[in-house]
């Protein structure tokens, strides 16, 4: 499994558990299809699928997670016409007006008919704990799914003592020093896709794909009071990511990289390749986020958990 996205939240305290117990925890919170009376359904799978028994996988001191959920399609749309439907019905029938409390059970009773026929879509989200760099990994490009999975892990261990890393310095106002500068860390080469906005107008957004963002008619716009909130960037000639204000990490490329593992992997192992790729990819990772807080002027220590 390779991520394609990155948010990167740290852990205030270590966390220690065995594999043994960490198995047992996770077994009590295992996904299970929906019933048939179900919205959704969340819950923990295992990483490597049908090669795999176990719901955590282990390699060099970084655990996977994989967590499930499936959900009913019952569009909201369909849910209000097939209420008003009924409420229409029985105040001609009955001559008399429907209040809210009776809308309210009525549409209950809807959602429950309707349940049974709806369709289920499933998603996956994968996360992994560096308990080397007390880091945890969710692949998501939002917030709200990356919150989903750490509400189930932390509910599933009790505790989880995490919060979203934050810099000394923001990554703003480095980006964008670096293109009115033009000089970026030499482990950084910056791309073509930026995003600006407006520091007296966050409404104001700016979104540039192929131009020279080094050009002097460029940083012109952050000379005006824009910055850059997203912008492209290649570490080190092996990957090359977009990456936000807030640390999240987007569209993450980096074949020539993997290739390198898959041609060194017995392809008809499917668990040995996905070991072998979680490996390299978290071990490349690992050395990209120590740069990336290296520029960023390291983890801001005084901001603690509540």
């Amino acid at each position: 499994m390779i991520f394609k996205s990155a948010r990167i939240y740290r852990l205030t305290t270590a966390l220690t558990i065995s594999a043994e117990e960490l198995e047992k925890q996770l077994a009590e919170y295992a996904f299970t299809p929906c019933e048939s009376f179900q919205l959704s359904s969340f819950g923990w799978i295992e990483p490597l699928g049908k090669h795999g028994k176990l719901l955590a996988h282990h390699a060099n001191g970084r655990i996977m997670f994989t967590a499930c959920k499936e959900e009913r399609l019952l569009p909201a749309g369909v849910i209000r016409d097939v209420v008003e439907q009924e409420v229409e019905l029985i105040e001609t029938e009955q001559a008399r007006r429907v209040f809210a409390t009776e809308k309210r059970r009525i549409k209950e009773d809807v959602i429950s008919r309707l349940l049974p026929q709806a369709f289920a879509k499933r998603r996956k989200i994968y996360g992994y704990l560096d308990t080397r760099s007390n880091l945890l990994v969710v692949e998501s490009t939002t917030l709200k799914v990356a919150e989903e999975f750490i509400q189930l892990l932390r509910k599933t261990l009790g505790t989880l003592p995490v919060i979203p890393l934050i810099t000394q310095q923001s990554p703003a106002s480095v980006l964008s020093h670096w293109l009115l500068k033009s000089s970026t860390s030499p482990e950084f080469i910056t791309g073509d896709v930026c995003v600006l906005r407006d520091q007296s107008d966050s409404q104001v957004i700016m979104r540039t794909k192929g131009l020279d963002i080094h050009s002097k008619d460029f940083t012109l716009y952050i000379d005006a009071g824009m910055q850059v909130i997203r912008l492209t960037l290649i570490w080190n000639n092996k990957v090359q990511f977009e990456l936000s204000e807030d640390l999240g990490i987007s569209k993450i490329r980096f074949e020539d990289l993997m290739k390198e593992s898959q041609d060194s992997t017995d392809h008809d192992d499917a668990a040995a390749s996905f070991d072998a790729d979680f490996v390299l990819m978290t071990a490349t990772f690992n050395d990209l986020f120590n740069d990336l807080l290296a520029v960023f002027g390291g983890i801001d220590e005084s901001i603690a958990n509540d």
